[in-house]
């Protein structure tokens, strides 16, 4: 029998001493890789029992092998599917043939070191492969956004930094690298998402912008839409400085929000119109004819304050504060020619009232209408083809009456 068959002999002989113990859990965990089970066998380990020097450190070098092999199955077991671990196989089976027969104890130390050099290597090989498959697993959400944005929005910056990303991840064997480039992709991928968003929600919002200035444009003639109108010149300015689609989405919200309160008021106006008389409704068309069909109608008794009795209050009056034409019943006697009249002067009205403060400092208004805002509204219902009842009343006086009309009609004053 050699002396290093008779130490192994002895060594398995032999109970291992608390001393050995920790000399060899201390020299597995020299190597940054503790072998598996250490505590439990220290925990467990015989009583001390006296041993040569030489069997000694021999068994502290078998069981610091022992503890490596056993980091080393720690990383196989995670390797499974991921990596393969033929490049160390050489190394470990070179490791366990010293095991089975130990040379020396210098000999297992050097394959002790070996074995935890290879589960080290293993276990970033591994790693390097799971950063790379969390990098992988933002590619569906990255090209899905791409794909989404097409004919939409640009991402030429961003589809670069993704490829760069990409390459990088997959030269890069550091895992804080990759798994920066992940986070790239997934900064890119966001960036992407969050730019299509924006696009789809203005397209939201000016389509939706679209269809109610429709709405109220079509039915102002039925409701007053000041408050509406009011509504849309606010979300219109408040879209001009919106960046982001939540502001976007919010503006249309509010737009849908007053199409709701639009065709309720059309819905009950309908309703209330459909029992007027006939007169009312033969004003409505003929207002709607000379294009008063924005201005919302109502009756009235006739009365028009201190002026009652007068002719033109007896018919019809335009009331400034609420933007209404208002219609008394006695317009129903009047033939077709005088109600065409009726209807224009009282739009006409609102034109003036629209330019009220350039109109009355006009010198054409004060000299030529003398100031008065009946005969100018006689005068730019003539020039629209439809002249006062009387023939022999000449409200616009000259050429120049007749161009101070036709200007108030495209609400300028010029004269």
């Amino acid at each position: 029998m050699t002396a290093a068959s008779d130490r192994r002999v002895r060594s398995m002989r032999t109970p291992i001493s608390s001393k050995v113990i920790a000399v060899a859990i201390t020299a597995g965990l020299a190597f940054g890789l503790a072998p598996a089970g250490g505590a439990a066998f220290a925990a467990t380990a015989p009583s001390p029992a006296t041993s040569s020097s030489d069997g000694t450190a021999l068994d502290a070098a078998i069981s610091a092998l022992n503890g490596a092999l056993n980091s080393w199955r720690e990383q196989v077991t995670r390797s499974t599917g991921k990596v393969s671990i033929s490049p160390w196989s050489s190394v470990i089976d070179a490791a366990k043939a010293e095991l089975t027969s130990p040379t020396s104890q210098a000999a297992l130390v050097q394959h002790r070191d070996k074995v935890y050099s290879a589960a080290a290597a293993l276990k970033n090989a591994i790693d390097v492969h799971d950063a790379r498959a969390a990098v992988t697993k933002t590619y569906a959400a990255w090209d899905k956004a791409a794909a989404s944005a097409k004919g939409k929005v640009t991402i030429t910056g961003w589809a670069a930094n993704v490829a760069a990303a990409k390459k990088l991840a997959g030269s890069s064997t550091d895992t804080k690298v990759i798994a920066a480039q992940r986070d790239s992709i997934v900064k890119q991928t966001s960036g992407v998402n969050a730019s299509v968003k924006l696009f789809t929600s203005k397209q939201s919002y000016a389509s939706t912008l679209k269809s109610v200035e429709a709405l109220v444009s079509k039915n102002q003639g039925k409701v007053h839409m000041l408050n509406e109108r009011q509504t849309l010149a606010y979300i219109k300015d408040s879209a001009k400085t919106a960046k982001v689609a939540a502001t976007f989405d919010y503006l249309t919200d509010s737009l849908k929000k007053t199409a709701s309160t639009v065709n309720s008021r059309v819905k009950a106006y309908d309703k209330d119109f459909a029992k007027k008389p006939a007169w009312f409704k033969d004003l409505r068309k003929r207002l709607n004819a000379v294009g008063g069909s924005h201005i919302p109608i109502e009756t009235f008794n006739g009365t028009c304050g201190k002026a009652k009795g007068k002719t033109g209050c007896a018919w019809g009056t335009y009331d400034k504060h609420n933007g209404k034409i208002a219609f008394a019943a006695g317009a129903a006697k009047y033939d077709a020619k005088t109600k065409n009249w009726l209807v224009t002067h009282e739009l006409a009205h609102m034109y003036q009232f629209a330019n009220w403060t350039k109109m009355t400092k006009s010198a054409t208004y004060k000299k030529v209408f003398k100031s008065d805002v009946e005969r100018a509204a006689n005068c730019m219902a003539q020039v629209r083809g439809y002249a006062y009842p009387q023939k022999s009343y000449k409200p616009c006086g000259n050429k120049t009456g007749e161009l101070f009309a036709k200007e108030l009609w495209k609400n300028t004053v010029k004269r």
